[in-house]
């Protein structure tokens, strides 16, 4: 057995085996565990070699700890209380004691209760900070209302409280490594079991001596307590009410706590007229800590138990203890010769690992009948326990074939879950494919509305350019339409002008005539000459006229065509750079003002082409009469066609204002929608990315398990599925398999393995075995230590 030294930071110092080949070893050592004492002690002598000296003192210096694991795979933890240092023959001695300084080395002070408490409540208040808690408690419900005189040690008062509570404690850890992280005090009612341990003179047992005495026996009982506080008495079972369960036991008015049973062997008036007496008890008057007449009671029963016969002590030589046997069980006790049979309670175990020895402490004995009557009661006892277990058996065999059909059941049950699982799988499986094609799908949807976001997008901005270009060319339109009406009052000054070159020649046609006639008169019968004259006077009116005419109808047809070419530019811009959908109307209007344009201007054209100059007078007449400025003016401005191109070319900007609107309105309309398709596809385009990377995920995990990891009846087993290498864990041990067959194990913190092949080195306690040289044919044992 290996024994860990540690300082109080539970930082290993050494260790030292049991082992005599150990550089450092323990021998001569003893473990204790009593039922009186809640604590584990540890003696015994740590062995060093002169080397190690230093580290030997280290390691038993007195506050150090020792940890082990003992026979009974309990973890053990122990403060040194006291170490002795012999240099000469290289041993330190040392003893350690499982309650440590905290609860040692702690004093409480006297203490009396105000009201009854559970045993927990007690405990906090005198193991405070001492790194102990109440752990296993199966006394929790019970409370006692005590006191305390004096001072005393932690240790001192748990037990004394233990006592008063009626119950037993002991300790255990939680150790992590070197480190325990728990240390609990457990309250029990009693400690042990029937071990069906029977110890036979000449066989377990060497010999047994029988010591009897009645020293202190009594069989009734005058109890009294403490002094409760606002009282001067100390408190007795006079006036309390309470009764035996069982009828063995009789609490008189005044007090006194008898056992009707004892009394009847032991009674001075026992004889042979009166066998069985029920007076002249044999009385004791016995004082208690108890302050309250309930505590009082329990105290005094347990005291009575305990003294109401002979006190019988045996003494055993104990050959060979078993392994099984622990303190607080109760093992049976034979010796044919005296034709004594006992059972007992062990009190206390030593023991010592270094040299495989078991000693026991048994009390608390009762004689068994004598061997013949234990036979007899033997045989009556298998018996009746035969046909219990034959009846056993059968309900036993019903019950089996009850769990059979519920197991067949179950595992019909557990074959549909199967299947339902694997059809669940399946289904997740073909879930799984499903979401990754809508997956698919979705990206490309996804793709495709970016991709139709972007062309929007596009179409949006073009819209937007083009509705600018129209809005423009829209204003150019009307610029044109206002020029058209600025030529017109620019025509008027060149109409003026040719009025007045008109009246010139007019007076210059009045005086050509004058002196054609002048002519005539003068030179009668020359016809020739008159006609030339006429002719001339006429092609002159004729000239004058026409070029008056034709110097203002020209200038105002080639400004309206001007006007009428730019529109038709402009028209064609709009056309080819706005949306068809939103300037159609407009360009059905601008066409139809195009068409209105060119009838006004052929109407003018006309009007003055109509002026006719049969004859020179009237023709000069309407010629001064339908060219005035005033009248081309009025007739221009004051025509239906203008009018109606000056109200069609409101409409058309408002129109086309309406449309640029529109088209604005379009367009964030447009942008919004994209930002839109744009957050939604983003969405779209996570979310699907995460259920995609989720069902891989799933998929791995559910691939991962099923290669890797089986569960069945035998236990979990880690492998590949289709590898011969397995580890299988169930509820005894961790087996490692190859092709199917054991090849080791692990169980009960060894591990076993038929065939073992180290290729370099391996190091078994503390030496190494290793090869000494390259050819083969040499192996190295080298002592390392640890």
């Amino acid at each position: 057995m290996d024994f860990y030294f540690t300082d109080r930071q539970y930082n290993v110092l050494g260790v030292a085996s049991t082992d005599s080949t150990s550089p450092r070893r323990v021998a001569n050592e003893t473990e204790q565990q009593s039922t009186e004492a809640a604590t584990v002690a540890l003696s015994g002598t740590l062995y060093f070699t002169r080397d190690n000296l230093t580290q030997a003192r280290s390691m038993a210096a007195t506050g150090n700890y020792i940890l082990y694991r003992d026979d009974q795979d309990q973890d053990q933890f122990l403060t040194i209380l006291e170490s002795h240092l012999n240099a000469s023959t290289q041993s330190i001695s040392f003893a350690g004691d499982s309650a440590g300084n905290d609860l040692r080395n702690e004093t409480v002070n006297s203490y009396t209760a105000s009201k009854a408490m559970t045993f927990a409540e007690y405990f906090a208040l005198f193991a405070t900070d001492s790194g102990w808690e109440v752990g296993v408690n199966e006394a929790a419900n019970n409370t006692r209302t005590l006191s305390w005189e004096g001072e005393e040690t932690a240790y001192e008062r748990l037990l004394s409280t233990a006592t008063e509570f009626g119950v037993k404690v002991e300790f255990s850890f939680t150790i992590h490594g070197t480190d325990p992280v728990k240390r609990y005090v457990n309250i029990r009612n009693s400690i042990g079991t029937d071990s069906f341990v029977t110890l036979r003179v000449g066989k377990e047992l060497n010999s047994i001596t029988v010591d009897t005495d009645m020293y202190d026996m009594y069989n009734a009982v005058y109890a009294t307590g403490g002094t409760p506080d606002g009282s001067d008495t100390a408190i007795t079972l006079k006036g309390y009410k309470w009764t035996d369960p069982e009828g063995r036991y009789i609490l008189t008015s005044d007090g006194s706590l008898r056992d009707t049973e004892s009394v009847k062997t032991w009674s001075r008036l026992r004889s042979n007229d009166n066998p069985t007496p029920t007076d002249s008890y044999l009385n004791h008057v016995k004082n208690y800590e108890a302050v309250t007449q309930d505590t009082l009671l329990q105290s005094a029963l347990a005291d009575l138990k305990k003294y109401n016969h002979p006190a019988v002590n045996y003494t055993l030589d104990v050959a060979r203890l078993p392994n099984n046997v622990h303190k607080g069980d109760t093992i049976h006790i034979e010796d044919a010769e005296l034709g004594l049979y006992l059972s007992g309670t062990v009190l206390d175990i030593s023991k010592s690992y270094s040299e495989n020895s078991t000693t026991a402490t048994v009390g608390d004995y009762k004689i068994e009948p004598n061997k013949v009557a234990a036979s007899l009661k033997n045989l009556a006892t298998n018996l009746k326990a035969s046909t219990a277990k034959t009846d056993k058996a059968f309900s036993y065999a019903s019950q089996v074939g009850e769990t059979a059909e519920q197991a067949m059941t179950a595992a019909d049950d557990a074959t549909k879950k199967a299947d339902a699982a694997q059809t669940a799988a399946d289904n997740a499986q073909n879930t799984a494919d499903t979401a990754n094609t809508n997956a698919d799908k979705a990206q490309d949807t996804a793709n495709d509305a970016k991709n139709t976001a972007d062309d929007a997008k596009d179409t949006a901005n073009s819209a937007a350019a083009d509705a600018d270009e129209a809005k423009k060319q829209a204003q150019v339109a009307t610029d044109s339409a206002e020029a058209l009406a600025n030529t017109v009052n620019t025509i008027k000054p060149v109409v003026e002008q040719a009025q007045a070159d008109i009246a010139d020649a007019k007076a210059n046609a009045d005086t050509a005539l004058a002196n054609a006639q002048t002519a005539i008169a003068n030179s009668e019968g020359n016809s020739t000459a008159i006609d030339t004259v006429s002719k001339s006077v006429t092609d002159l009116t004729d000239g004058l006229a026409l070029k008056a005419d034709k110097t203002g109808v020209d200038t105002l047809s080639q400004t309206v065509k001007a006007q009428g070419t730019t529109l038709s530019a402009n028209t064609e811009a709009i056309e080819a750079k706005a949306e068809k959908s939103e300037v159609d109307a407009l360009n059905d209007t601008v066409t139809a003002q195009q068409t209105s344009i060119n009838e006004n201007a052929e109407a003018i054209k006309l009007k003055a082409d109509q002026t006719s100059i049969d004859d020179l007078g009237s023709r000069v007449d309407n010629a001064e009469q339908q060219i005035t400025p005033d009248a081309i003016t009025n007739t221009v401005l004051g025509s239906e066609d203008f009018t109606s191109f000056q109200a069609a070319n409101e409409e058309d900007k408002a129109a086309l204002q309406d449309a640029l609107d529109g088209v604005a309105d379009d367009q964030q309309v447009s942008l919004q929608r994209l930002a839109q398709v744009e957050q939604t596809a983003g969405a779209v385009k996570t979310t699907v990315s995460t259920m995609a990377s989720k069902v891989d995920d799933m998929q791995t995990v559910t691939t991962n398990v099923a290669n890797y990891m089986q569960f069945d009846s035998n236990g979990l087993s880690l492998g590949k599925s289709d590898s011969p290498l397995t580890v299988t864990v169930d509820n005894k041990q961790l087996t490692f398999k190859d092709g199917g067959k054991q090849v080791a194990y692990v169980n009960g913190q060894k591990m076993y393995i038929s065939d073992l092949q180290v290729l370099n080195s391996i190091k078994l306690g503390y030496h190494k075995i290793s090869k000494y040289s390259s050819d083969g044919e040499t192996t190295a044992i080298t002592f390392v230590g640890e």
